[in-house]
């Protein structure tokens, strides 16, 4: 009964966002006249092995006094893998399946907020409004997300929250994130074209965390009982086992009829088609066309084969046999490329 409890408090936990709809609308307006320039004295900052960018660096006082709740559930997953789908899937989860949880009230990305976000106040960030503010007014279990590394984050939310880790192989993540910076996404870097690209990312002088950095952190950890491990294509291969495990970790007896709602409202396809879980607000708040750059584009695995050339290809794949070959910690990982 307590675990039901906890469980039920942490969906409805979600309800209780930080902005309105239309608050967010302005805040991505606003974002947009008041464009962030890598120029900025503050804009980037390289915090415990992440790179913070501005607005975010202003967010480290923050969760280095955050407290995990008992119940908490925090999704953990590098840019451009998962993060959006498992957080969907995690909510529609505690609400046993409801299929009104994205038919209406605040999108995806204020139900399950970042720990690292912050919002332009009044147009300005000079007080930005924190999410990770609002998460600590919030008493009992709270549901929420971060791409920050595993020795980024408190250890007591490390040993007391939920944690659900998902990853996706790294040629996908690749091609994923260069679009995302395509968006106009500087938190991704800059770049003229793929190749420059990917020079960056494996060379770690991009935008993003070092990839695999950010992948042992987490991957070492995958024995203790609170962390839930799992891959993009693990769950696009098998959404209906994906979600029944994904169920049990949050200990959900959910019903056929729930796991197939789950299921269907959480497909790439019917993510895509829904304005409160196409994250389309993260593309305006960077000035683009959310049509010409959805946030959520392809949504499969293989994508990288209609984009790499067989040099890239050979890059990326000496770069990832490099890492494996110097991080004991690995060992047992392995990436599914293809179908």
């Amino acid at each position: 009964m307590i675990a039901s409890r906890a469980l039920y408090n942490a969906a409805q936990s979600t309800d209780k966002t930080f902005l309105t709809r239309e608050e967010l609308e302005e805040h991505c307006e606003s974002s947009v006249r008041n464009r962030l320039q890598v120029d900025h004295p503050d804009f980037k900052l390289i915090y415990k092995g992440c790179i913070l960018r501005f607005p975010f660096t202003r967010c480290v006082s923050e969760i280095e006094t955050f407290q995990a709740n008992l119940g908490d559930i925090c999704i953990a997953s590098y840019p451009k893998t998962g993060q959006t789908m498992m957080g969907a899937m995690a909510l529609m989860t505690l609400r046993d399946g409801d299929p009104m949880t994205f038919q209406t009230g605040a999108p995806l990305k204020m139900k399950v907020p970042y720990l690292e976000d912050a919002y332009p106040r009044n147009g300005s960030f000079v007080d930005p409004i924190f999410p990770i503010r609002h998460l600590k007014s919030l008493e009992g279990p709270r549901l929420y997300g971060t791409h920050l590394n595993a020795t980024a984050l408190p250890e007591q939310l490390l040993q007391t929250a939920k944690i659900l880790f998902v990853y996706r192989n790294p040629k996908d993540t690749i091609i994923s994130a260069y679009h995302f910076m395509l968006s106009g996404a500087t938190v991704c870097g800059r770049a003229e074209n793929l190749s420059d690209f990917i020079q960056a990312f494996i060379a770690e002088d991009g935008g993003l965390n070092p990839y695999f950095d950010h992948l042992e952190s987490f991957w070492s950890r995958r024995s203790q009982s609170n962390i839930h491990v799992t891959s993009f294509e693990t769950v696009v291969t098998d959404r209906t086992a994906a979600t029944r495990k994904l169920g049990l970790f949050l200990g959900k007896c959910l019903t056929d009829t729930q796991v197939g709602m789950i299921v269907f409202q959480c497909s790439f396809q019917e993510m895509k088609k829904n304005p409160l879980t196409d994250c389309s607000q993260i593309a305006k708040s960077f000035g683009a066309d959310a049509n010409a750059n959805p946030f959520l584009r392809a949504g499969k695995i293989g994508n990288w084969l209609d984009y790499l050339s067989v040099e890239q290809n050979e890059q990326i794949d000496n770069w990832v046999e490099h890492n494996f070959a110097r991080r004991p910690a690995l060992s047992g990982l392995t990436f599914q490329y293809e179908p």
